[in-house]
């Protein structure tokens, strides 16, 4: 828990103990209401939804939030320093990946994450490569979760065909 204060004109305005945790993934979702469809493309890049599902045993990119602030370098394995050390490597050429990868369930089955990291040359932008299951469900609002750190995300949906 952590105590939060806000201020209006260097005078107290409210204050209120907030949970606090490694990480609470978020799945972007369409209407932003982080439920509902998710912000997420097809292999082809296309806008996953009814109209353009994925498809089963392709590879579906979400875009999602809290993914924590541990990250490793894809260059060297190594963990990287927290932003702002002064230590940290220039991004050119490196993909920083998460330090723990999620798991991503669509139907209730699981799908395979093969990149699980920050969406290369945008700021903070938590990117999820993952692998449709040739076994999911067909359908145009099939549940997707997304859990790291004992912590899960809302339920989102996803169209695969």
């Amino acid at each position: 828990m952590a105590l939060v204060e806000a201020f209006y004109n260097g005078a107290p305005v409210t204050s209120e103990f907030l949970a606090v945790a490694a990480a609470a993934p978020g799945v972007f979702t369409t209407d932003a209401s982080g439920k509902g469809q998710a912000v997420a493309q097809n292999q082809d890049y296309s806008l996953n939804g009814a109209a353009r599902p994925a498809a089963r045993g392709g590879v579906l990119i979400l875009y999602a939030n809290g993914q924590g602030g541990q990250f490793i370098d894809s260059s060297n394995g190594q963990p990287l320093d927290p932003p702002g050390s002064g230590d940290a490597p220039p991004f050119e050429g490196r993909l920083f990946v998460t330090w723990e990868t999620p798991a991503v369930t669509i139907g209730g089955v699981p799908a395979r994450v093969e990149f699980s990291g920050l969406t290369p040359g945008l700021v903070g932008l938590w990117q999820i490569n993952l692998r449709v299951p040739e076994n999911a469900t067909v359908g145009n609002a099939l549940p997707l979760v997304v859990s790291l750190g004992g912590r899960s995300s809302l339920i989102t949906t996803v169209a695969v065909n």
